[in-house]
């Protein structure tokens, strides 16, 4: 189990250092015992606008390294693909905090997220055209956050 207190969780950062982590403990956290030392404790959307733009883009340098060092060969892409899922799931998620519609603006859809997770497993012969697209999407994603002023 862990505990916090306000002076130690907050008010060295004012939730600025972590804005994500932060605001993710804010909205999931339980009190088991004693005061909610959360209560009326929020990230700001500018901290929240920062760390996103700072996901999307690491996201974004992850995939180029990633095809840089698979060498194009369709084995290894198709498994960066599949394995980058779990960090698009969690961008998208922060990004719906600020911005439910962005994803979709950049080409983030449903359907490209589905070829994304199964691209492992798929029978097509060369996942570097979904990485194309996938590279494209994350990269409007990042554009559009990046023009966000909170």
């Amino acid at each position: 189990m862990t505990t916090a207190t306000e002076c130690t969780l907050w008010r060295s950062s004012k939730g600025s250092r972590f804005p994500l982590e932060y605001g993710g403990i804010i909205a999931s956290h339980q009190v088991v015992v004693g005061e909610d030392v959360l209560a009326g404790l929020h990230v700001s959307d500018t901290d929240l606008r920062r760390g996103i733009e700072l996901q999307a883009k690491s996201h974004l340098i992850h995939l180029r390294e990633g095809y840089i060092e698979s060498g194009g060969n369709p084995k290894a892409v198709g498994q960066l693909v599949t394995a980058s899922a779990p960090a698009l799931s969690s961008l998208l998620a922060n990004l719906r905090r600020l911005d439910p519609a962005a994803a979709e603006r950049a080409g983030i859809t449903g359907d490209l997220f589905k070829e994304i997770a199964g691209a492992a497993t798929t029978t097509i012969a060369d996942p570097s055209p979904l990485l194309a697209r996938y590279l494209g999407a994350v990269e409007r994603l990042w554009q559009e956050v990046d023009r966000w002023r909170a």
